[in-house]
């Protein structure tokens, strides 16, 4: 199921719409995901993470992704080995705001919680980053890179245009999700670099699709432009 982006205004006061009001969008048959208006619930976070992200980059975001953390009923940890399970999301979620930026080939990051700090590396050095392990403190970037990486080899595989491919990126994360509880705080944020990227590279192939329903799995989210 996929939705039309709709904007929302970060100025504006919170929608009194019910917090139903996200599903009450026109299908986009464009997307792989759902595209969604977000709810009156969820604005106050987002104007939240939209001012942390305007404070570091002198930019507004482009547009918000929102993946929830997850349990799985059945079958842990064999999910991405591709055998079934049966998982189900829950209410917190990690939010990104995002932008491409064109005036340098950098990945910059920021989280809207100080003990995790900004970060910044070059598309070349993603794959040396992640696997880099003399980070002495939370390296939590690299799960955000890993979303990067996926996305760059799907991007080489189809041969998509140079056009097409983002030149640098701002992103600015926020979580209510506890670590290291079980509940795929981790996984959450990979999955919402992957489809921050692919969203933002417009990027409608077979084979795009398939990874971003995959990824999608129990886990509902949403894209919301930013104005």
């Amino acid at each position: 199921m996929s939705h039309i982006a709709m904007d929302v205004d970060m100025n504006s006061e919170d929608s009194e719409d019910s917090e139903d009001s996200e599903e009450n969008i026109y299908a986009s048959t464009s997307e792989p995901v759902p595209i969604l208006a977000p709810s009156a619930d969820i604005l106050p976070r987002l104007k939240t993470l939209a001012a942390h992200f305007t404070s570091k980059y002198n930019v507004g975001p482009s547009f918000f992704v929102r993946v929830p953390g997850r349990v799985n009923l059945i079958g842990e940890h064999i999910d991405y080995c591709g055998y079934a399970v049966l998982p189900m999301a829950i209410e917190q979620n990690i939010l990104i705001a995002f932008a491409l930026t064109k005036d340098n080939e950098e990945i910059h990051l920021t989280n809207v919680d100080p003990k995790y700090k900004d970060f910044r590396c070059s598309f070349e050095n993603v794959g040396s980053c992640i696997s880099d392990d003399s980070e002495s403190g939370s390296a939590w970037y690299k799960y955000f890179l890993c979303g990067v990486k996926e996305t760059v080899e799907i991007m080489d595989r189809i041969r998509l245009p140079p056009r097409q491919r983002p030149k640098g990126i701002l992103a600015a994360v926020w979580g209510n999700i506890i670590p290291n509880s079980g509940l795929s705080s981790s996984s959450a944020l990979v999955s919402a670099a992957f489809l921050s990227v692919i969203h933002s590279s417009k990027c409608t192939s077979r084979e795009t699709h398939r990874h971003s329903r995959w990824r999608n799995g129990s886990n509902h989210r949403f894209f919301c432009k930013s104005r």
